[in-house]
């Protein structure tokens, strides 16, 4: 920016600059709601939409309680200045306890730290439980919420290739399947 305007950080003096970057100051505060704003975008606009492609399931097949309380804490990052809110904060279920009503969000390492540990690796690997049929017994069928062993431990993407109505291989939405591949020595140099 212009370095003669006085909205701008290179026009500051000392004393304003160590305010603006101090903990818990306005440079550090707003860094943790573009942090929020830009982590639950990045979920909801590039990650799920791949997630859910590689599991072949909707968007909203994929819930994970941590990142819906990011929703929220966006929400009022966005809508209410960055202030705690009982219609959006107050309805975390895993991060409730991190901001009281009409407290100011500032995000301190351990928030990172939590956030990080609360995300459900394993599950988001697995995909979303489906029913699965158990029994079929006099002609009623069962179904349990189970996700097979198999496709568990492939993970996403690992399975066997998706194929379409012709039953020609289609080329599966979340990229190329890792190849091995050998070179002789020759061909290096």
């Amino acid at each position: 920016g212009d370095p003669t305007d006085p909205e701008s950080f290179w026009a500051w003096r000392r004393s304003e600059l160590l305010w603006q970057v101090a903990q818990d100051g306005p440079a550090e505060t707003r860094l943790g709601h573009q942090w929020i704003a830009y982590v639950y975008a990045g979920w909801q606009e590039a990650y799920r939409p791949r997630l859910a492609a590689c599991h072949g399931c909707g968007k909203a097949d994929l819930r994970y309680p941590v990142l819906g309380d990011l929703r929220h804490l966006r929400n009022d990052v966005i809508h209410h200045g960055g202030v705690a809110t009982a219609h959006n904060t107050g309805k975390c279920v895993l991060l409730g306890h991190w901001f009281a009503e009409g407290e100011v969000i500032r995000l301190r390492d351990e928030h990172f730290v939590e956030f990080r540990a609360l995300l459900p690796w394993d599950r988001m690997a697995a995909g979303p439980h489906r029913p699965s049929i158990i029994a079929d017994v006099g002609g009623q069928s069962s179904a349990t919420w189970t996700v097979s062993a198999e496709r568990a431990a492939a993970g996403p993407c690992r399975g066997p290739p998706a194929t379409g109505a012709s039953g020609s291989a289609r080329p599966s939405p979340c990229g190329p399947r890792p190849t091995t591949r050998t070179r002789s020595r020759e061909g290096r140099r």
